[in-house]
C-alpha cells in the first residue's frame, strides 16, 4: 500500500546535508545527490567509473544511480577528513508536482532529467556555490528551501562539463 509522507513530520524532508561518509557498498537511493568537495581527495565510484573530485567541481546524480564515495589514502591521515566533501540529498516530492511541472521550474527540471547520466560541473564559475553549501542547514526554516532552489537555479544555468555515464 502507498504510504504518504505527512507534512510537519520527520518523514517530510526536502533535503539532508551530510558530510562525507566513506562507504564499502554502493548507495542506491531515491534522492537526488549533489556532491561538492571542499578539498582534494574525495573519490566518486559511479557504475564502473572512478572519478577523483576537486574543490572546483560539483556532481549531480539522479535517484537510483548507484554510487559510493571514498577518500584517497593520503587524505585519510588528515584531521580535516570530516570536511572533505559535502553531500546534499534532496527530493522533489516535497515541492509538489504542480510546482515541479511549472514553467518557472523548467530549467531545473531539464537539468535533473539529464542527471540520470550523472553530471559533472567544473570551473571557476562554481566558486559561488561554496556560499550556497555553507548556508545549507538541516533545519525546517523556509529560507533553507529558498537556498536549495537558488542553488539548483544557478546550477541549471551552467553547462555540465560532461556526463559521467554514457549508457543512460
Amino acid at each position: 500500500m502507498y504510504q504518504r509522507a505527512v507534512a510537519q513530520t520527520a518523514k517530510f524532508l526536502m533535503f539532508d546535508m551530510q558530510k562525507l561518509e566513506e562507504t564499502q557498498h554502493l548507495i542506491f537511493g531515491a534522492d537526488y545527490i549533489l556532491i561538492h568537495p571542499n578539498s582534494p581527495g574525495c573519490i566518486l565510484h559511479l557504475a564502473t567509473h572512478h572519478l577523483k573530485l576537486q574543490p572546483n567541481q560539483i556532481v549531480l546524480l539522479a535517484p537510483f544511480n548507484p554510487f559510493r564515495l571514498s577518500l584517497e589514502k593520503s587524505s585519510c591521515s588528515r584531521r580535516a577528513l570530516v570536511n572533505d566533501c559535502d553531500v546534499l540529498h534532496f527530493r522533489l516530492n516535497a515541492l509538489g508536482q504542480t510546482f515541479v511541472d511549472s514553467v518557472q521550474f523548467a530549467n531545473i527540471r531539464s537539468m535533473l532529467e539529464q542527471a540520470k547520466s550523472g553530471l559533472l560541473f567544473s570551473g571557476e564559475q562554481l566558486s559561488l556555490f561554496k556560499a550556497y553549501f555553507q548556508k545549507m542547514e538541516n533545519t525546517f526554516e523556509f529560507k533553507q528551501v529558498l537556498n536549495l532552489l537558488a542553488l539548483l537555479d544557478e546550477l541549471a544555468a551552467i553547462t555540465p562539463e560532461r556526463y559521467l555515464i554514457n549508457n543512460c
